[in-house]
């Protein structure tokens, strides 16, 4: 089996529906520990998990009808160009908004 990795750059799905980009990998100043740091694509959010917790499994048992296998999971390439089309469409409407206003 394959040792999964986090892409820097990377537009990952949380198993909660909610998308997010990899901004980058730091490090912990307490226990040097890779931590992701990843930033809401919805709100523009920013947050940081620990890289071992952004690989793992969804809970089965806490989370019993979620079908995505990990917690997060990399999209697909066609997937993220619909992503970043949506995104930019989102942002060029908000910006007529401000304008009109």
């Amino acid at each position: 089996m394959l040792e999964r990795e986090v892409k820097v750059g990377g537009i990952y799905k949380h198993f909660k529906g909610h998308i997010y980009c990899v901004i980058g990998i730091a490090k912990d100043s307490e226990t040097l520990l890779d931590m992701v740091v990843y930033k809401n694509m919805d709100n523009g959010d920013m947050w940081i998990r620990s890289k071992s917790d952004f690989l793992s499994f969804v809970d089965k048992n806490k989370y019993p009808d979620v079908e995505q296998e990990y917690r997060f999971e990399l999209i697909s390439e066609s997937e993220r160009w619909l992503f970043s089309c949506f995104f930019c469409l989102l942002n060029y409407f908000f910006m007529i908004f401000l304008l009109w206003r």
